[in-house]
Parts: C-alpha cells; structure tokens; sequence
C-alpha cells in the first residue's frame, strides 16, 4: 500500500498521534520536512488511497478507513500489523510466539518436571512456527502492487 517511506511515515504520524485534523504547514513543521510542498505531495498520496480526506479549511484529517487499517503492506511485500496502536513486523509476532512457548516449555521442565507435556508443547510449537514462517515467506515472495 505504501510505496513510499515517507509517505508511510506520514500516516504513521498521523495515526500514532491521534491528530484530529493537520494542515500541510503543521505536518511540515512537526515532521521537519524540507519545505510544504514535500508534506503536501505525500498527504495527497495518503488522500489517493483513501486513508485522508480533506476538509473545506484546507486541513486532513484521517477517514474511516485511516484509523481502522489494521495491516501495512511495505515496498519489501510484507505485510505489517497493527497491534495496540503501533505497526508490528510479523517476525516480531513470531518472537513473542517462540518467547511465550519458552515460558511454557520452562514451566513444564521446572515445576512439573513431565518430559511428556515438554515434548507435546514442543511439538506443537515447532508445527505453528513452521507454517507462520511458511505463511511469512509466502508473503514475501508473493508480488503485490503498492500504492
């Protein structure tokens, strides 16, 4: 969706900071871009996609679709989450699976010391990481249009 980085940050910017309506001089400013016309290029690519409209003072705000994204396609063809307001990387997702299955896999070894539950928990650990890194690799190598 986001060809361009800084395009992406923009939105970032304006969903992260819960901005209820920004002018291009204001989105300038705070983000330290070079000159408006920079800030008004990537604002109108965000108004392209749907992601801002614009208001009769000449102001953006974010539509419906904007604040409801829940995934961010990149230019790498990997999609990224939304999780409590911040954009994730899906191998992120995948460490805190493997941080989590840990956490079990230590609590069977250290307090009920079954190699029975151990070996299970491990098992099916490795099943799920295998196909969430078969699905990432999918999306990868899978072509997409940005925006």
């Amino acid at each position: 969706m986001f060809a361009n980085s800084t395009t992406l940050q923009v939105f970032l910017y304006l969903r992260q900071n819960d901005i209820e309506e920004i002018g291009v001089r204001e989105l300038q400013r705070d983000l330290k871009f070079t000159s408006p016309s920079t800030a008004s290029w990537h604002i109108n690519k965000l108004e392209e996609a749907g992601l801002v409209s614009k208001l009769d003072s000449n102001k953006f705000i974010l539509t419906e679709k904007g604040r409801n994204l829940s995934t961010v396609d990149l230019p790498v063809n990997m999609g990224h989450y939304f999780l409590l307001g911040r954009l994730i990387a899906p191998y992120n997702l995948l460490l805190f699976f493997h941080g989590i299955l840990l956490v079990v896999i230590c609590y069977f070894w250290i307090i009920k010391r079954s190699l029975v539950e151990i070996a299970v928990t491990s098992s099916l650990g490795i099943l799920i990481s295998f196909f969430l890194i078969l699905l990432f690799w999918f999306q990868i190598h899978t072509k997409r249009k940005p925006v």
